[in-house]
């Protein structure tokens, strides 16, 4: 009997040595052959820098041969990314890029595995995210004028000053010169006195342009402002050409030589142009020796009797006298003042040989007398 219980305590004895041998094991597969803990190396100076709905996380592994994994989490552990890794000999580089993320503040957690799936400790950095209410705040940078001097066909713009963080990375325009070829440049911003020349600039059009913009120095994101159009003030002299070498024609003349067509042109603001029977087709016309550019002119009334005053009327531009271009058209114009000069400004940018005035209505209903004391052709340079 004593025998049988010997036995059976060498058997409880053996059994209880084999379970803590197996524990033992499962202890050290976990902590080790040492039985202490056992981390992979964690990712070293480790910084995020901010992007459009996105980060990158960069960071240095220095020693650790065994990372194979690299995980990335977020919004309290309930997203994450996992990138594969490999390392090389010595110092690797790491660069993640995480996307698809809501503007704002955002704090991530990265750890690091091994092959045996044991895990670093967490490295704990934050950085925000920069979205469409960011995108929303932005100005295109300030203008304080843009002009176009008619000597050089030549824009210039002058900015506004700003402060170090301001003016953008860049600034993007587009205009068209005055052979109507488009152009789409880049410029590198200064702070202070900024001015840019836009030469052959066609006259009359609107430039567009852009800032970029990034968010802060480190952002991997550029923020482009959407496009403003600025149409320059126009700059220039001007000039009287009525009477340089041109040819004067008219198809009514029945007043006589003291109020005669010619008076029309004639840069005598106390004569007049008198014509004792309207008729509305009555014109009047100066032709160039070669084509030429007129911008504007000016009609000046007569010395009474306002109903005899030209109402309707076109200005048109020919170079061969039989083809004709309507480069200005008025309609109820009046004449307040008697000897009264008005200028009319056309869009014209053409030259043409022949101008031609058509009157097509006096201030009294197209019956009676007309008249008019100037007529003078004005260009801009």
């Amino acid at each position: 009997m004593y025998r049988s219980i010997y036995i059976l305590l060498f058997a409880i004895i053996v059994a209880s040595g084999m379970a803590s041998c197996s524990k033992i094991d499962d202890f050290r597969s976990q902590f080790g052959s040492s039985g202490t803990l056992f981390y992979p190396g964690k990712l070293d100076s480790a910084r995020v820098f901010n992007g459009k709905n996105r980060v990158e996380i960069r960071g240095l592994f220095l020693s650790d041969p065994s990372i194979t994994l690299i995980r990335v989490f977020w919004n309290n552990r309930h997203d994450s990314l996992s990138v594969p890794f490999q390392r090389k000999n010595g110092v690797d580089t790491v660069s993640i890029v995480v996307g698809q993320l809501p503007e704002g503040n955002i704090s991530f957690e990265v750890r690091t595995y091994d092959a045996k799936g044991n895990v670093s400790i967490p490295v704990n950095v934050s950085g925000y995210v920069y979205g469409d209410q960011y995108q929303q705040s932005l100005l295109n940078r300030g203008i304080s004028s843009a002009q176009l001097s008619w000597a050089t066909d030549t824009t210039t713009i002058n900015w506004a000053d700003v402060g170090a963080t301001d003016g953008g990375t860049k600034i993007r325009i587009q205009f068209a010169d005055s052979l109507g070829m488009a152009h789409d440049t880049l410029i590198m911003p200064v702070q202070k006195g900024m001015v840019t020349m836009l030469p052959g600039y066609l006259r009359g059009s609107s430039f567009r342009y852009q800032t970029y913009i990034l968010p802060d120095p480190t952002a991997i994101d550029t923020f482009a402002v959407p496009f403003d159009s600025v149409t320059p003030s126009n700059l220039y002299r001007e000039r009287d050409i009525t009477n340089r070498n041109t040819t004067f024609t008219f198809n009514y003349d029945d007043a006589g030589p003291a109020e005669s067509a010619i008076r029309l042109v004639d840069s005598n603001y106390s004569t007049k142009y008198l014509l004792k029977t309207y008729y509305t087709d009555m014109y009047t016309q100066l032709q160039f020796p070669v084509p030429t550019v007129i911008n504007a002119y000016t009609l000046t009334s007569g010395n009474d009797a306002p109903v005899r005053d030209p109402k309707n009327w076109n200005l048109a531009g020919s170079n061969d006298g039989i083809t004709w271009t309507t480069l200005d058209t008025r309609v109820n114009q009046s004449f307040p003042n008697r000897t009264q000069t008005i200028k009319f400004v056309t869009d014209n940018s053409s030259a043409y040989t022949y101008y031609r005035l058509n009157i097509t209505a006096n201030n009294n209903d197209n019956t009676g007398l007309f008249q008019c004391t100037e007529w003078r052709l004005l260009q801009y340079y």
